[in-house]
């Protein structure tokens, strides 16, 4: 079904939506909505369980061998790689320490793993892409506020379990690939909209909230460079309705359509953007 059939179709079936309110549709139009695709260095934090090897080497300390001889001799390793390895990283991360006669004993926090009551953090640095929309804002406040977007689950969070469980993505448009016409509208991205560091730094925690959506990690903190953003949009038809007599007085709807999402089974309504 090609757009201008969508287009019939949608009109005779949402034509009357607000007719007992006295509004009228008037307009169906093909509209692209900025949104910016961001990409960023970030370190994460994840809680991981201790290695075997290494609760083998405070169960053996735990036992009584403290000494660094005897701990190698027990275990059948040589003493210069496991000093350089193993038994190092006990030392850094404080499982373990080191008294004056040179005899290692296990810290409150080495006893807590063996008792599997604590794990071990483990950082890792994360090329993180994310998408922030940019929403209709009205005041500076609004503009400061950052929408953060994960294209891969559904806007209208009052769909039902079903649809979300359907629901496949969001097709996401670069901006410089467009095709202009007389028929489609493409809303401009906003520059006092856009991201940059020190409006993700004042609003880590929401950041750090969506992070741990997405991949199931803590964000422990930004890495090095900044953040690269471009622009793109998402594709919607938007529905003006106006009261008869009075066009100043109008209802907006946007709504799906093929070319907004990946599996279309409707016109769904995105309240995100107008209601």
């Amino acid at each position: 079904m090609n757009n201008r059939m969508h287009t019939e179709k949608i009109w005779q079936e949402y034509k009357d939506r607000y007719q007992d309110k006295g509004y009228t549709l008037v307009d169906v139009q093909e509209t692209y909505f900025p949104i910016w695709k961001c990409t960023q260095e970030l370190i994460s934090c994840s809680q991981i369980p201790l290695d075997g090897f290494s609760r083998v080497i405070l169960q053996t300390i735990e036992a009584g061998k403290v000494a660094h001889k005897e701990i190698c001799a027990f275990l059948g390793l040589d003493k210069e790689r496991f000093v350089l390895g193993q038994f190092h990283y006990l030392l850094q991360q404080d499982f373990v320490r080191l008294a004056e006669d040179q005899t290692y004993w296990i810290t409150p926090q080495g006893k807590e793993l063996l008792k599997e009551q604590a794990k071990v953090e483990q950082l890792d640095s994360i090329k993180f892409e994310y998408y922030i929309i940019q929403g209709q804002a009205s005041t500076q406040k609004e503009k400061m506020a950052l929408q953060f977007f994960n294209p891969k689950q559904p806007l209208n969070t009052d769909l039902s379990t079903a649809k979300q469980a359907n629901f496949e993505g969001y097709r996401v448009y670069q901006s410089n690939r467009l095709e202009r016409s007389s028929s489609v509208q493409i809303l401009p991205h906003d520059q006092n909209q856009a991201p940059n560091l020190s409006k993700l730094r004042s609003q880590k925690n929401k950041l750090a909230d969506f992070f741990t959506k997405v991949t199931g990690k803590q964000l422990y903190s930004f890495g090095t460079g900044g953040v690269k953003c471009y622009p793109h949009h998402l594709c919607f038809l938007k529905l003006l309705y106006q009261k008869e007599g009075d066009k100043r007085a109008s209802v907006i709807d946007v709504r799906q359509s093929p070319k907004s999402v990946w599996r279309f089974e409707g016109f769904e309504l995105e309240t995100f953007f107008y209601s």
